[in-house]
């Protein structure tokens, strides 16, 4: 009987889809002003924190970081999304998404597409290195099976993301 449960579990951790302490380690729900579900996001570079930097240099005021282009926003309960990569100073850009993939942009023409720039009213980040308040989806990062977001809508709906997250703005 053992042996037949330690098969039956090494073969569910072999080929189950990648949970999210196996993907990744951060996972940011975010709430804004407006829906901004079908506009591109850039990142205020110029006003960037000491404590939340993007790990490349650049020259520009704006950028549309390719990190926001390759995995786009997962659409919650109650106006939250779900976002592999936040950051303090975003931007709203009157293109779309699609728009941005298929484009180039100079950060001047981003700052004359700007529809809203304060457009987060709520932050939540969940740093898992903390440890502690731990809180997975599974395959969050990962092709392997559709997203499992029914946790997380219950925890929003419940008004417990305090619980798993830390509030940034």
């Amino acid at each position: 009987m053992k042996k037949v449960f330690f098969f039956i579990l090494a073969m569910t951790l072999l080929c189950s889809c990648v949970g999210l302490y196996d993907a990744g380690e951060f996972l940011n729900v975010v709430k804004f002003k407006a829906d901004y579900s079908n506009n591109a996001i850039a990142f205020d570079y110029a006003n960037n924190t000491a404590n939340n930097t993007i790990n490349d240099s650049h020259d520009n005021e704006y950028v549309i970081p390719p990190s926001w282009l390759d995995i786009p926003p997962i659409k919650l309960t109650g106006d939250y999304y779900l976002f592999a990569e936040m950051r303090y100073h975003v931007v709203i850009l009157s293109i779309s998404r699609e728009e941005a993939e298929n484009g180039t942009f100079s950060s001047d023409s981003i700052k004359s597409l700007i529809i809203d720039d304060n457009p987060i009213e709520e932050w939540w980040f969940r740093n898992d290195q903390k440890g502690g308040r731990r809180f997975g989806i599974d395959c969050y990062d990962s092709e392997c099976c559709p997203y499992d977001t029914a946790a997380l809508n219950e925890v929003i709906k419940q008004g417990k993301l305090k619980r798993y997250f830390d509030r940034m703005i």
